[in-house]
């Protein structure tokens, strides 16, 4: 992941977390549609990151993230979906920015 599309994509996804939460307390209907659409934003890329590390014979925080982004989703637990997949891009956005300080 290149440095300013992570970072974008990390605003986006907090964005949508945010509106959902937002949606949420007002009484709106659509919060769980924009949570399931961050999870699934932050899901192709974190299916694309973990093919890297199975190649690679590693086994981390990306496949863990797959695992539980499929899951919340499966079971409806969106607004869980959407807090993983804020956490997901942001621990790769703070690797990303510490191979480039390096």
């Amino acid at each position: 992941m290149t440095r300013v599309p992570g970072l974008v994509l990390l605003a986006v996804c907090g964005e949508f977390l945010l509106g959902g939460a937002v949606l949420l307390w007002m009484g709106a209907p659509g919060a769980e549609v924009i949570w399931a659409v961050a999870a699934g934003m932050a899901l192709m890329p974190a299916v694309r990151w973990t093919c890297k590390d199975l190649r690679a014979q590693r086994f981390g925080f990306p496949l863990l993230a797959v695992v539980v982004l499929t899951g919340t989703l499966a079971f409806g637990e969106f607004f869980g979906s959407a807090v993983v997949a804020v956490v997901l891009l942001g621990v790769r956005a703070l690797v990303d920015d510490q191979g480039h300080a390096a």
